[in-house]
């Protein structure tokens, strides 16, 4: 599935399908976070109108076109929503005429089509598109997957997908956790919102564990069926909180039932107060950690990539500069257009070599990670601010050839 615009696509490709109708140049400057977002805000919007579909609140076959035009627009800008959420569409139009199934499949159809046509021609053809969308497959799901590394890559995607998760949720775990726990308890009692939630949380979770999960932002498919969960063990726990609370009031008044109290009013009234402590200690911890993903990390972020380029447009000549990068590229393509790119690609071998071209007096290596191998006595570096990590760059001549070798993260450079 097509994830995130692949590298060996053109850059108008990219840019396009990054895009897409909105045409905003924030979305081309940073299209990961575009990718991501829609995908939080895509299977919500879809739930939603699957939910609705399926109370009638979207009646007729103009509901089940309505549906499925935003399932066919939604899944062909982000193409792993049409596997996530097949099931709950298949759900919400499960007992419909058929008219209805044919005229849903017809108008998500279109609005797939609106993607694929445009982007399969600027990428040079649609064998040419496939064939890039099935590199990049290939490529993430050899990474981890137990289909191709037995039970050490189901431990490794497990692990991963853990992590993940805490990091999103946090202090709703607790509220998870107990929601988890009343339906153990009171298995004879069924919630009715939790079919539907496991038809749209386990499609991802199954592909994340036993294919690829290669960053934090996919689990924003995720995150949203989750919250719902904790959402409803804060609605549990007060409901509990109040009936325990009302029990030993009357037990210890002698029949009297405290005052002020008037059922649902009260519970729901403790309800909100839960659910407000949770959302601020999530906010809490966003607001005062200094990790990764805080108002601290994503500041710090900030400043090392203005301070990269900052260096590198003061320093480095575009004409005399050969830069390198893996996980920026497009922050170079997009902002340093000027200056020639080694953009390293895991599914190209051939992108772990290039020949330093004529007039080349510069490399650079933008990512964090990359770092000159030991005895490479070429490279110097500068120490970017807030988070202290070397920016490393070396004098080289043309004729060269710099090699990077991606398991130790290290460029070597052998030549003139």
């Amino acid at each position: 599935m097509v994830v995130s615009p692949h590298r060996s696509w053109s850059p108008r490709v990219r840019t396009s399908v990054a895009a897409g109708p909105c045409g905003s140049k924030r979305f081309s400057d940073d299209y990961s976070d575009s990718f991501y977002t829609t995908l939080a805000a895509g299977s919500i919007v879809l739930a939603a109108l699957a939910l609705a579909l399926r109370r009638g609140a979207l009646p007729g076959a103009h509901g089940a076109a309505l549906f499925a035009c935003a399932y066919g627009l939604l899944a062909g800008f982000r193409q792993d929503l049409l596997l996530f959420l097949a099931p709950l569409a298949l759900a919400a139009l499960w007992g419909r005429p058929r008219r209805h199934w044919l005229l849903a499949a017809a108008v998500g159809g279109l609005g797939l089509l609106l993607w694929l046509v445009p982007t399969a021609i600027l990428s040079g053809g649609l064998a040419a598109y496939l064939r890039a969308t099935l590199e990049q497959g290939t490529a993430a799901s050899g990474e981890a997957s137990p289909l191709t590394h037995g039970p050490a890559g189901l431990a490794h995607n497990a692990r991963t997908l853990a992590i993940f998760l805490w990091r999103g949720l946090a202090v709703a775990l607790l509220p998870l956790g107990y929601y988890g726990l009343r339906r153990l308890v009171l298995r004879r009692t069924l919630d009715p919102t939790l079919p539907g939630v496991l038809l749209w949380l386990i499609p991802p979770l199954a592909y994340y564990l036993l294919g690829h999960l290669g960053d934090y932002g996919y689990t924003l498919s995720l995150l949203p069926a989750l919250l719902l969960l904790a959402a409803r063990g804060v609605v549990l726990a007060a409901r509990d909180l109040y009936t325990l609370g009302t029990a030993v009031w009357v037990q210890r008044f002698g029949g009297v039932r405290p005052p002020g109290t008037r059922g649902r009013g009260a519970a729901l009234l403790l309800a909100l107060l839960l659910g407000a402590a949770v959302a601020g200690a999530d906010a809490g911890l966003f607001l005062g950690r200094d990790t990764q993903f805080s108002v601290a990390g994503i500041a710090c972020f900030d400043t090392t990539m203005r301070a990269r380029l900052a260096r590198t447009r003061a320093l480095f000549p575009p004409g005399e500069t050969l830069i390198f990068s893996a996980g920026y590229y497009q922050h170079v393509r997009t902002y340093l257009p000027a200056y020639r790119a080694w953009l390293y690609a895991p599914d190209d071998p051939a992108s772990r070599t290039r020949a330093i071209p004529a007039g080349t007096r510069y490399l650079l290596l933008f990512d964090e990670e990359a770092h000159p191998a030991a005895g490479q006595i070429a490279f110097d570096r500068f120490i970017l601010p807030c988070n202290g990590v070397p920016f490393w760059y070396a004098t080289v001549r043309a004729g060269a050839v710099a090699r990077y070798h991606p398991t130790a993260a290290t460029i070597t450079v052998q030549g003139p």
